[in-house]
């Protein structure tokens, strides 16, 4: 294992003599299998190492042993330990998917502890059959290359994973070698999770029945389509650079002719490209609307448009193609659409749809951008619509009431992409803001019967 770890840093180009890395430390057999290596090579590499642990408190005293196991684990190293806390499963209750609460805020964790530590890598402990899985799910989910590559050795030139060629079953030898034992988290059986279901049914079901090597068969096509992937993007943004095209810029202008000279692959990703520049966090463009900005461009006709997430707008005027934010009055006019529920409500001014579905309290589950809404704090019925004046929100956590207008200049929204943003609103005051913040008022609770779960697509 120490050798795939040294080979896997020089090869990808993890770390520089010389660099502080902060070491992600849950406690399990990776994760210390991860930190052990590192300290080994710490004096050859000129390594200062720092260790993070997130109690994300889910699992009671099982949760506060692992922080126990940690902190001794780096006194015994001499290395530093920077340890946080956070009550995941109050949070989920306000609306959050579980398993992506812990995701978020893990890595917000480690960023944070990063930032204040001057650190210049964050080090996280996946290894091969965290990358098959990964492989499996998006293939699952009907992803393009830049899911069926897997995780990333190098990911936003700070996280890294040196342990993605290394196997569950060389980790385990490699620390029972050392004498260092770790622990076992019980929630990795718990088959709510559809990742521990692809671990413990799916895989093994593929592996006794089609491929014995279907881990390293995964593994194998993840890192070809890597590099497939990085040719692409690397085209993609070549070409984007050449078009002028900069992060500064509030309206993309680049001609058609132009895009549509490039290969089809690198076309849908020079496209995907713009339009997430104008997107927050590069987020909500999907193959679709990929497909309908392409089908754009070769229709017939001088002139075209259409509507993308998060209030952008494609245009099409001769050979150009625009994509800028919808002004107020301009493209965008007020809309509202009463809800029926369990149902669908399409908003067609946004090219977005609102799914509403009834749950009982213990089936809990929603991924972003969907929430969860106790039914009856509700006030019936509801309705999706945009920006009103005077629109007012209890924001989640806190006790006051705060006008949008506020609550958008407080989070840097533009102005002009304000009244494209739509708001879920009962009969007392806005409950949601849409793919954002929901309300105090009607968050659910260890006494909620009925749960409302409302999905933006």
């Amino acid at each position: 294992m120490l050798r795939k770890l040294r080979e896997a840093i020089v090869s990808e180009g993890l770390l520089e003599e010389g660099e502080r890395v902060v070491v992600a430390v849950s406690g399990g057999a990776d994760s210390v299998a991860l930190l052990s290596g590192l300290a080994i090579l710490a004096d050859e590499l000129a390594l200062e190492l720092i260790v993070a642990h997130l109690n994300h408190g889910m699992r009671g005293e099982e949760s506060g042993r692992e922080a126990a196991f940690v902190r001794d684990l780096s006194l015994n190293l001499n290395l530093p330990c920077e340890a946080g806390f956070i009550d995941v499963p109050s949070l989920a209750k306000m609306g959050r998917s579980l398993e992506e609460m812990c995701r978020q805020e893990r890595y917000a964790f480690l960023t944070r502890v990063a930032k204040n530590c001057g650190a210049t890598k964050i080090a996280l402990g996946h290894n091969r059959e965290d990358q098959a899985e990964t492989v499996l799910m998006n293939i699952l989910r009907g992803c393009g290359l830049e899911g069926l590559r897997g995780m990333l050795p190098k990911r936003d030139g700070i996280y890294i994973r040196p342990l993605l060629a290394v196997s569950r079953e060389e980790i385990v030898l490699f620390l029972k070698g050392l004498g260092q034992g770790f622990m076992k988290d019980s929630s990795n059986s718990d088959e709510r999770y559809l990742r521990n279901r692809l671990r413990h049914r799916l895989l093994p079901e593929l592996r006794a029945s089609y491929n014995p090597n279907m881990v390293e068969t995964l593994n194998r096509m993840a890192e070809t389509l890597r590099r497939d992937d990085d040719f692409i993007a690397k085209a993609a943004w070549q070409v984007v650079a050449e078009l002028g095209v900069t992060d500064k810029d509030t309206v993309i202008s680049v001609p058609i002719p132009r895009l549509l000279s490039h290969h089809p692959a690198v076309r849908a990703r020079i496209l995907k490209n713009l339009m997430e520049r104008c997107t927050p966090a590069g987020q909500g463009i999907s193959f679709l609307h990929v497909k309908a900005l392409e089908g754009m461009l070769r229709r017939d006709g001088p002139s075209a448009c259409f509507d993308l997430p998060h209030g952008l707008q494609a245009r099409r005027e001769y050979d150009r193609l625009e994509l800028s934010f919808r002004k107020m009055g301009e493209g965008m006019v007020d809309f509202e659409y009463e809800v029926a529920i369990p149902g669908w409500t399409d908003v067609a001014e946004l090219g977005r749809a609102f799914r509403f579905e009834l749950m009982e309290p213990g089936s809990l589950s929603a991924r972003p951008p969907a929430v969860l809404f106790d039914l009856e704090k509700l006030s019936l019925p509801l309705t999706v619509r945009n920006l009103r004046p005077g629109d007012r929100i209890q924001p989640l956590g806190m006790e006051g009431i705060k006008k949008l207008k506020s609550y958008f200049i407080d989070e840097k929204i533009p102005r002009v992409r304000r009244a494209a943003i739509p708001l879920l609103v009962d009969q007392e005051s806005v409950v949601w803001i849409g793919g954002m913040r929901m309300s105090e008022r009607v968050k659910i609770t260890d006494k909620t019967r009925q749960v409302l779960k409302v999905e933006m697509i």
